[in-house]
């Protein structure tokens, strides 16, 4: 029996508008991969951080490729038409496009294409790529939405067990070696990455989180067994890894999985291995970051998003000045460097919000909490609650209509009209004063050697 070749591709982005492009590879991906692996067909990884156009991509693409699964992100939109359009021209009988930016916006992406060899996976992706390897009839394949007889259809949605993952599998066409080629160029060191916990304690049930979140809600937290997350990050350090980024939406958001990840530690061994993880200030307890320190983490990504304590309350962060300060000051204390992530032109931004947030990013920066420092436009991505609340505003309002027209119902948006809207209608700021205080921020910390990444998403910014 021959086997089918099954492709998984990370769609090229359109260009690096956040800095770290080529150090982490798309672990979803990846695991998707491996999923296949284990269906018996020939599988292959292709990432397109790697690669610098769509014809680059494609010339990877094995012939008599069946099946293709593919994951592209808001920088990576505008590649995604003619990816499919080559892969089509190759004979590929399916395509299947996942990942998290792909979920709100599934149903429009499978109507535009109209064509039953496009559908979209609306969940985890390896129960959905094994039913497509298997042949098994679409509407028994979970987590899919497709297009048949002119009708769009929706599978039932199917939560795969964390506990069942096999992070250690190797798959064609993924090598650390390649992350850490760019990794040792931006970060200095080999540093790979992990993801162990899926979900976010303030995006629960039918609670909304921060405003600017678009990942969706499964209503529970999902981990790998601690014992899992030891072998794992003892695999990564085989590989010649010498740092870890924890990729989970929050590290501390699951109390046990961290308490019994220390105890692997006591237990056997500590792995001598750097942690950066994320984090929400209202987490970092004593206790918690105790347990940090004992694992090794060096640096924690902490989403602050404002300097205005309203502001932060208004878009979903309920935390004061006070305990921003406090938390900052345990991270300095455990030789924990504290990462503020910022954003600019949230729901409510005014002239002075911006001051207040341009001038906490000079407190912490002079103060030398942080080595870094995150700062970026708000994009209102597809699936948060802030998007919905522009788009019930268009649809309200006809010259915003008229100006913004579909943009916030397509799949295929422009990331920098978006980002126009959210100024003009949730905010009391322009443009250029957006532009001007991430550009502030920049100046602060090349002054003070702490390294800014800057990501504005607007035809005009970096």
């Amino acid at each position: 029996m021959v086997k089918k070749n099954i492709i998984i591709i990370n769609v090229p982005e359109d260009k690096n508008v956040e800095g770290e492009n080529g150090c982490s590879p798309p672990l979803g991906c990846v695991r998707v991969a491996s999923a296949v692996k284990q269906t018996e067909a020939n599988e292959r990884f292709i990432d397109g951080q790697h690669y610098t156009t769509v014809s680059s991509v494609l010339d990877q693409v094995p012939s008599n490729t069946e099946i293709v699964g593919i994951s592209f992100n808001r920088v990576s939109i505008p590649n995604v038409k003619p990816l499919i359009s080559g892969l089509l021209a190759r004979g590929v009988k399916r395509i299947i496009a996942g990942g998290q930016a792909v979920i709100p916006i599934s149903e429009a992406f499978v109507k535009d294409f109209a064509d039953p060899r496009i559908m979209a996976c609306i969940g985890d992706g390896e129960p959905t790529i094994q039913g497509i390897a298997h042949g098994d009839s679409l509407q028994k394949v979970p987590n899919l939405v497709y297009f048949e007889n002119g009708v769009l259809r929706r599978t039932s949605n199917e939560l795969i067990d964390y506990k069942t993952l096999s992070l250690e599998e190797q798959v064609n066409g993924f090598n650390w070696e390649n992350y850490f080629e760019y990794a040792k160029k931006f970060f200095g060191h080999k540093r790979a990455s992990a993801y162990f916990t899926d979900g976010c304690p303030r995006r629960m049930s039918k609670s909304k989180g921060c405003s600017f979140c678009a990942r969706r809600i499964t209503g529970s937290m999902r981990s790998v067994t601690s014992e899992q997350a030891y072998n794992h990050l003892r695999f990564l350090k085989e590989q010649g890894a010498e740092q870890v980024n924890i990729n989970d939406d929050t590290f501390f958001g699951n109390p046990l999985f961290i308490e019994g990840l220390t105890k692997q530690y006591q237990d056997k061994g500590s792995l001598n291995l750097g942690l950066h993880v994320y984090g929400c200030v209202s987490e970092l307890t004593k206790r918690n970051l105790d347990l940090a320190e004992r694992l090794g983490v060096r640096s924690i990504l902490v989403g602050i998003e404002s300097g205005d304590e309203k502001v932060r309350r208004r878009n979903g962060k309920p935390i004061s000045d006070e305990q921003i300060f406090e938390t900052a000051e345990e991270c300095k204390t455990r030789g924990i460097t504290y990462e503020g992530a910022f954003i600019v032109g949230l729901i409510g931004e005014t002239e002075d919000s911006v001051r207040a947030t341009v001038n906490l990013a000079r407190m912490l920066s002079e103060g030398k909490f942080n080595s870094k420092t995150y700062a970026s436009l708000f994009m209102p991505y597809a699936g948060s609650w802030a998007h919905f609340k522009i788009r019930e505003k268009i649809e309200r309002t006809p010259t915003l209509q008229e100006k913004y027209q579909n943009q916030f119902s397509r799949w295929d948006y422009d990331w920098s009209v978006l980002a126009d809207a959210q100024l003009e209608i949730n905010t009391y700021i322009s443009r250029n004063q957006a532009h001007s205080a991430l550009e502030q921020i920049r100046e602060i910390d090349m002054s003070t050697g702490t390294k800014p990444i800057i990501a504005d998403y607007s035809k005009d910014g970096n």
